[in-house]
């Protein structure tokens, strides 16, 4: 991904560059467990079979629970070098609010696809990170119930794939 009018590399492409995850027969590139939603390229029938993008998750962080979805239907996530998109951000950013939004997503796919006690260590974590993560929080909280109606567990190799980069932070 390049970013602005310096085209500046995402560091987050490195990180999926050298995801621990491996290598699978058949997939471009690094096997991956997420990617950025504003570059990224997914085949639609996965999009549309893994649910796409809903409205209890959404912006900041959103594309998490898609591809925790998709890993867990079975389709293969690879970051891909030699494709590049080009990001623009809007000028007008309000990183308090972008905090609160991933603090508030951050818990609630955890809510709807991770074990217990990830929920607990998720909440907790953004409950100690300041304002901005207690104010999540909060949302997520009021949001809790429609994630609850959507919950699902992952696959156990999804789980452990998802812990293992966990770890890795």
């Amino acid at each position: 991904m390049r970013v602005g009018v310096t085209e500046w590399r995402d560091p987050i492409c490195l990180e999926m560059d050298s995801s621990p995850l491996g290598r699978s027969d058949g997939l471009p590139g690094p096997n991956v467990l997420g990617f950025l939603a504003c570059g990224s390229v997914v085949r639609r029938t996965a999009f549309l079979a893994a649910g796409g993008f809903d409205d209890v998750v959404f912006f900041a962080g959103e594309e998490e629970r898609l591809s925790l979805d998709l890993a867990a239907a079975g389709w293969g996530l690879a970051y891909v070098d030699k494709v590049i998109c080009h990001h623009h951000p809007s000028p007008t950013r309000h990183p308090h609010r972008r905090q609160v939004r991933s603090a508030r997503n951050r818990v609630l796919t955890a809510l709807m696809r991770r074990p217990w006690p990830v929920v607990a260590r998720t909440t907790l974590t953004a409950a100690r990170s300041g304002p901005a993560g207690r104010t999540g929080v909060v949302q997520a909280a009021r949001r809790a119930p429609m994630a609850l109606s959507r919950r699902r567990r992952l696959p156990m190799q999804v789980e452990v794939a998802r812990q293992s980069l966990q770890r890795g932070r």
